[in-house]
């Protein structure tokens, strides 16, 4: 554990802990420095070096880890900053100071949709007036204190509704019969977001149909729509909006491209979603970095997915996150034809729990162990895949997509009964004319 936090320090974090390691002769950081300068070194190695029982070792971990947030929270910056220095200064008597920069706050906070810091800045200027008895005053701020509380319930409770229907779509648990009635509650409930005058649960709202038209109903009018609506929304209010909202919209776009065949080129969007990286953590970062490599990948860009590679083998990943470099090590293996290491990587995917959550990854690479049976001439193997991977394909996705998929199955089913593989006309995604290409070659 304390090797995953010392990897995920950021640079100056990082420098920080290393002054304060070597600027003490503790025990306890001495036994952090151990950790820092051999990251495999052991349970049993650090109570043999340090001759300390199994109890103070895991007291040594726990003082350890308090060290470490301590550092953490020294670098940290938060929208309440500012709003504490207006205390701050009021207390040691720079009053004007103190009142000047509440007067400034007030008016960012309003415009950033910062209603809840808002509401405690006024909160602290109440108790300026109240000192000195300023009625006016008093009275001008609890109408605004009202009025800020008002807005601020309205956009709590349709952020809230938002952010349960947001995780009941991502979660994957919804039914078909309910994808009309989902797209019905979430139409409504992004009317009384735009109400609200906040982006938040307008893109919240926004993001949960494009789930439901790209993985549900693949209605890739609708999701396209809906992405040029989150697209004006960042232009019109994007001051308001945290990065990490702008770059998931930038990562959504580039990932839609990358799978869908839209007659666009992903690599228009590849420089934002580039940027992003190594700014919002490890889920953001591996999510990027299978994209942009998968675009690689269908276009047989052996340089281009080989730095993406070695990018996402340098992230310090947790072992929930290994299914992922298990399926970019297939990738890998499949352009340089080298199936041996296809099936190693392949078993060691399937070997991960989560990797059963990530269905588009898992036909992937059934597609592309068919591709590898045909290429070998294993028809009869080839024909059991077939059938494994349209049952998969059955019991894990909606009608809509095995609709879809049912090109795919045609074109392999030709090529193990010999037959010519025509190409084909409408894909949906991209895979399938890649599909078609490696069977034609």
């Amino acid at each position: 554990m304390i090797h995953e936090l010392i990897q995920a320090l950021s640079p100056q974090e990082r420098a920080t802990l290393d002054q304060k390691v070597s600027g003490s002769d503790t025990s306890l950081f001495r036994f952090i420095k151990a950790i820092i300068d051999d990251p495999a070194i052991g349970k049993e190695q650090l109570q043999k070096r340090f001759g300390i029982n199994e109890n103070t070792y895991f007291k040594n971990i726990s003082l350890a880890k308090d060290e470490i947030y301590a550092v953490i929270k020294q670098h940290m910056v938060n929208a309440y900053d500012d709003l504490l220095l207006t205390n701050v200064l009021y207390r040691r008597g720079l009053d004007v100071h103190a009142s000047k920069l509440r007067l400034k706050l007030e008016a960012e906070y309003d415009r950033l949709g910062w209603w809840n810091v808002l509401n405690e800045l006024h909160s602290l200027d109440m108790l300026v007036a109240y000192a000195r008895c300023d009625i006016p005053r008093l009275q001008a701020l609890k109408e605004k204190t009202l009025l800020n509380a008002e807005r601020h319930l309205a956009y709590v409770k349709v952020d809230r509704e938002v952010i349960v229907q947001m995780a009941i779509i991502e979660k994957g648990d919804l039914k078909e019969r309910d994808f009309d009635s989902y797209a019905q509650k979430m139409t409504a409930l992004l009317k009384q977001a735009r109400r609200t005058g906040h982006p938040i649960p307008v893109f919240n709202a926004l993001h949960s149909l494009f789930v439901l038209y790209t993985r549900y109903k693949t209605d890739l009018r609708r999701a396209s729509d809906i992405l040029s609506e989150m697209l004006d929304l960042i232009t019109r209010h994007g001051d308001m909006m945290i990065p990490y909202t702008i770059n998931a919209a930038w990562l959504n776009l580039l990932s839609f491209h990358v799978e869908y065949d839209t007659k666009d080129n992903p690599q228009n969007y590849i420089k934002k979603v580039d940027d992003a990286i190594g700014k919002h953590g490890l889920l953001y970062d591996t999510e990027a970095l299978i994209a942009i490599s998968t675009w690689h990948f269908l276009m047989g860009d052996n340089v281009g997915f080989g730095k993406r590679l070695r990018q996402f083998d340098k992230i310090p990943t947790e072992r929930a996150l290994y299914y992922k470099l298990a399926y970019l090590l297939c990738l890998r293996a499949y352009m340089h034809g080298d199936t041996r290491a296809f099936s190693q990587h392949l078993n060691e995917f399937y070997s991960y729990d989560t990797s059963r959550e990530y269905n588009d990854h898992d036909l992937m690479l059934r597609y592309l162990e068919l591709l590898i049976l045909l290429g070998e001439h294993d028809y009869a193997l080839a024909g059991s895949k077939l059938e494994a991977a349209m049952k998969f394909v059955r019991r894990n996705f909606t009608s809509h997509r095995v609709e879809i998929e049912k090109k795919n199955w045609d074109m392999i089913r030709c090529c193990i009964q010999g037959k010519g593989v025509k190409p084909p006309s409408g894909a949906t995604f991209r895979l399938t004319h890649y599909i078609y290409e490696a069977l034609r070659s």
